[in-house]
């Protein structure tokens, strides 16, 4: 078994990323918050992960999410680097530089509502 160690011991490696359960936990937050403080109604959800497992997408699939193929849309050649800091809102796990950087300019940018996950060990964002 391969384990990463954490601040609360050594748990598989597949218990290191936060689970789909907890990122859509986060979802609802920060549509409620656009709702209630920008009177935007966010039904639209894109997922970014460069997770390549085929079940994990199926999943992101049932919980009626969509993805963009970056590589068939050409994304970053249309629209720039910092494509994901155009939301409204973003939802991404703490400890990331990428997620870090979006959410922070989804929030100087637009003023949008953003969530950063806490994921050093299950549990760690349970609230």
């Amino acid at each position: 078994m391969v384990t990463s160690a954490s601040n609360a011991g050594e748990f598989p490696v597949d218990q290191c990323f936060a689970p789909l359960s907890i990122i859509a936990r986060g979802v609802p937050e920060v549509q409620e918050e656009l709702r209630t403080q920008k009177g935007i109604d966010a039904t639209h959800i894109i997922m970014t992960s460069d997770e390549r497992g085929p079940e994990w997408w199926l999943d992101v699939r049932a919980l009626g999410w969509t993805w963009v193929d970056y590589a068939a849309e050409r994304t970053e050649e249309i629209y720039g680097k910092w494509h994901l800091s155009n939301g409204t809102s973003f939802v991404g796990t703490r400890g990331s530089t990428i997620c870090t950087l979006a959410s922070r300019r989804v929030r100087s940018w637009h003023d949008g509502a953003t969530r950063l996950i806490r994921w050093e060990w299950p549990g760690a964002d349970d609230h």
